[in-house]
């Protein structure tokens, strides 16, 4: 699908009519395609796909400011990401991102 592959649930401006037009799909296909298919709801699976790409960046550039790092994924509201992140991880975005640290220097010790 050219729609995930180009990360478009990265984007906050577009709405679910947006994405289901551009997928040629009605609303009633596309939220049942997610439902049956996926086994998750739109929005569910969007947002755990945000805080994947959040997990990976917070990986890749630990020197990035949290708010950035909400923002390129798709978050708009700093408290929102905290949340989701805790909702869908397990663990704040200051334990993963101390996790994180701890693997790299270890890492470069061995």
């Amino acid at each position: 699908m050219a729609w995930l592959e180009r990360k478009k649930y990265l984007e906050t401006h577009l709405a679910v009519e947006d994405i289901a037009r551009e997928l040629d799909m009605s609303i009633g296909q596309f939220h049942q395609y997610f439902d049956k298919v996926i086994g998750e709801s739109f929005r569910t699976w969007r947002i755990r796909k945000r805080i994947e790409h959040a997990r990976q960046l917070l990986a890749d550039h630990p020197d990035w400011p949290v708010t950035r790092i909400a923002r390129e994924s798709g978050f708009n509201d700093r408290s929102n990401f905290y949340q989701q992140f805790k909702r869908f991880t397990g663990q704040s975005v200051t334990d993963y991102r101390t996790t994180q640290d701890s693997n790299r220097t270890k890492a470069q010790r061995d």
